[in-house]
């Protein structure tokens, strides 16, 4: 691993103050980790032994995972999926790249869209999401699913590409807008308070083909949640 420069503005930032002392840690030691382009393995059984090997026994995969969000949330890295595994990307690291990417980069949509507020217009019925000068679009329908995800969960996902075009592929299997709320709904009852489940609490988990169609066959009735 080449010798790293954490600049001194590290202090004094606003993002990682947003962090719990835990959290921050995880943050720094993470930095040791990522790659040149600062893309790492994002999944918690990986981090805890690469960023932890002396602490396996004290920290757990569910710390990792809540770090984890708390850094994205942060706006200190992003995550994406890649040949369906977890992967992340550290932010504004400039460093100077002198080896090729050991991960898969993020998609061009997700590497550009931070966490950053995202202004949401109505064309039609279209929803029109602008992210990072970015224009992207999705349906109301999938858009209000995804607010009743973050409002359900206490998350903040972003409409973007990502996260609403897989909500608008179960809308388009017929699926309807409440059976995607009570699916909601139920998980989250079901997941919430258990810290092993808690972080698949997410559009990529929640609403991939196979998945939503066994958590849909799991409902009793199709009323809307309140």
């Amino acid at each position: 691993m080449p010798t790293r420069l954490i600049r001194e503005g590290i202090i004094n930032s606003d993002r990682i103050n947003e962090l719990d002392w835990a959290a921050e840690v995880f943050y720094r030691r993470l930095l040791n980790k990522v790659d040149d382009h600062g893309l790492f393995d994002a999944r918690p059984s990986v981090l805890r032994t690469s960023l932890y090997p002396l602490k396996v026994d004290r920290v757990r995969e569910a710390d990792c995972s809540r770090w984890l969000a708390a850094c994205e949330k942060a706006g200190l890295i992003i995550l994406y999926e890649a040949e369906k595994k977890p992967f992340l990307k550290v932010l504004d690291t400039r460093w100077q790249t002198r080896s090729e990417p050991k991960y898969p980069q993020p998609p061009v949509t997700v590497n550009n869209c931070k966490q950053v507020r995202t202004p949401v217009t109505v064309v039609e019925d279209v929803v029109v999401v602008e992210v990072e000068g970015k224009t992207l679009s999705g349906k109301p329908d999938a858009i209000e699913v995804l607010k009743f995800l973050n409002l359900k969960a206490n998350r903040n996902y972003k409409p973007v590409k990502a996260n609403v075009e897989i909500i608008q592929a179960r809308l388009a299997e017929s699926f309807t807008v409440a059976e995607l709320k009570q699916v909601v709904a139920k998980k989250c009852r079901e997941w919430l308070t258990d810290d092993k489940m808690a972080e698949y609490l997410r559009p990529k988990t929640l609403f991939s083909r196979t998945n939503f169609a066994n958590y849909a066959g799991e409902l009793v009735d199709a009323a809307e949640p309140s």
